[in-house]
C-alpha cells in the first residue's frame, strides 16, 4: 500500500486521530509501516491502548485498495 493510502485508511480508523496518529508515525516511520503492525508491536507505542491497537490491527486485515492502476489493464 503506498504511503498516501495508509495515512488515508488511518485516518478512516475510529480511536485514531492526529495526537494518536503522530505518536504512531514517530514509532514505526510510515503509515504502511503502521498498518503492518502487530497488536503486541501497536501496544508498545505511548498512548495506544487496547481499543485502538485492535481497530488498527483488524483494519490491516479489511483493507484493500481502493482502486487499481487503469494503465496495467491496457
Amino acid at each position: 500500500m503506498e504511503p498516501r493510502e495508509a495515512l488515508v485508511a488511518l485516518n478512516l480508523i475510529e480511536h485514531v486521530g492526529p495526537v494518536r496518529l503522530r505518536q504512531l508515525l514517530e514509532h514505526f516511520g510510515d503509515a504502511p509501516a503502521i498498518l503492518r503492525a502487530s497488536k503486541a508491536q501497536l501496544l508498545q507505542v505511548r498512548g495506544i491502548g487496547e481499543e485502538t491497537a485492535e481497530a488498527i490491527a483488524a483494519s490491516e486485515r479489511r483493507i484493500r485498495p481502493p482502486f487499481r492502476d487503469e494503465r496495467q489493464h491496457r
